[in-house]
């Protein structure tokens, strides 16, 4: 079977957003054994949505629709698609209570009441819009919202469970995912060219993403996946983890030590804080992060004196993780100042450098990382080298290293 995966989405076009719903739904149809055979990009218009529709079910038997679903003028997506199954849009009581039930003003949902005829309706327990299935000739046509949290939420309860009933796998694809931190893809390539040579039946796909590199082997048999999984841990231990993201390693970790961690942050701008405070039960462990961004807050907040090194310099991360420390008493406390540009470099600090204090029973770690890329990379880079530095002190008793 071929599965085409289909964003209708001008903002994807123009370059204001980044096509994460196609990637996540992908993943998703990777975990349960299907690969995706090519995704497109269609804008807010009525005849390319559905010219590229029609073009798809020529070579595709499962079409994935995100976008174009919500009330206002520019969500086509539902006309458009019902128009080339030939179905009438109709009121639906069952979602009109529904919405009646969970929004005060309906007053701007009254297209969200209608429904396509021919369509099995997804229900959107989180949004305004449902989704909709079209089925034609061993043709499945699903239509899900744009927003990326209902999305994932209508996939994940009833997109997926239709997949797998009306396409059942014959001869399914097992996948195996494993991340690693802190080491170059030059590095880990030659790991992965050494364990490929023991199974080269195994597909093996490398995925750089910001000081993290995700790693997927790939087999028609699941029994082939395990033997090279355990030689990567062995020749990676102390850099891989199998959560979905770094924090939630950390996140994990920290509450099975039941030990504390605080931040003291400047060029990171909260960020760390910010991803951290974005799971659950972080409280259990987070106790808080300062963010210093200038030099007044720094003194103020932290006590830190700015010496002729400046802001960025090994001194001051060194003040800002004491102050952090005096003020927390954590066990695990991470300082960060640097330069995440385009402006403020300097001859002998380009943008990117970025210096780290860590702090781990009793012991202070600093080192200078030299970062690239744009400013949000740098940010990024910088949280997910503190996350996996301290992922390592505390699972592995590894020093971080700069």
């Amino acid at each position: 079977m071929r599965i085409e995966v289909i964003a209708i989405a001008s903002e994807i076009l123009s370059g204001q957003v980044l096509n994460t719903n196609a990637t996540f739904i992908s993943q998703k149809l990777r975990d349960k054994g299907y690969l995706t055979y090519k995704h497109i990009v269609i804008g807010d218009n009525e005849e390319c949505i559905k010219e590229g529709i029609l073009k798809a079910l020529e070579k595709s038997d499962l079409i994935i629709v995100s976008g174009g679903l919500g009330p206002t003028l520019d969500d086509i997506t539902k006309r458009s698609v019902s128009d080339l199954f030939h179905s009438s849009l109709i009121f639906d009581e069952v979602v009109a209570k529904d919405l009646r039930t969970r929004f005060q003003d309906i007053s701007l949902l009254e297209e969200q009441m209608m429904v396509p005829d021919k369509a099995e309706i997804m229900r959107n327990h989180i949004g305004t819009a449902s989704g909709f299935i079209f089925s034609e000739r061993n043709k499945h046509v699903l239509l899900l919202p744009g927003v990326p949290h209902e999305l994932q939420a209508m996939f994940v309860e009833s997109a997926l469970p239709h997949i797998e009933k009306h396409f059942p796998l014959d001869e399914p694809i097992y996948s195996l995912n494993l991340s690693v931190s802190l080491l170059s893809e030059p590095k880990i390539d030659q790991v992965l060219r050494k364990i490929q040579m023991m199974n080269e039946t195994v597909q093996i796909g490398i995925y750089p993403r910001l000081n993290l590199i995700d790693v997927t082997l790939t087999a028609k048999k699941k029994e082939d996946l395990e033997p090279l999984a355990q030689e990567l841990k062995k020749e990676l231990k102390t850099y891989l983890f199998e959560e979905e993201t770094i924090e939630r390693a950390l996140h994990e970790e920290l509450i099975l030590s039941g030990e504390t961690l605080a931040v003291a942050e400047s060029c990171s701008g909260g960020r760390i804080a910010s991803r951290i405070t974005q799971m659950p039960d972080c409280s259990k462990y987070f106790l808080g992060s300062i963010v210093s961004y200038s030099n007044e807050m720094k003194e103020r907040a932290l006590g830190v004196e700015i010496g002729k090194d400046g802001a960025v310099s090994e001194s001051v991360v060194l003040q800002m993780i004491k102050g952090i420390d005096e003020m927390t008493n954590a066990d695990f406390s991470a300082a960060v100042s640097g330069i995440a540009g385009p402006n403020g470099a300097e001859k002998e600090k380009p943008v990117g450098t970025v210096w780290i204090a860590f702090k781990a029973g009793g012991k202070i770690y600093t080192g200078k990382m030299q970062f690239s890329g744009d400013r949000n990379s740098i940010i990024e880079m910088t949280a997910n080298f503190v996350f996996a530095s301290i992922y390592r002190l505390i699972k592995y008793q590894a020093e971080p290293e700069f």
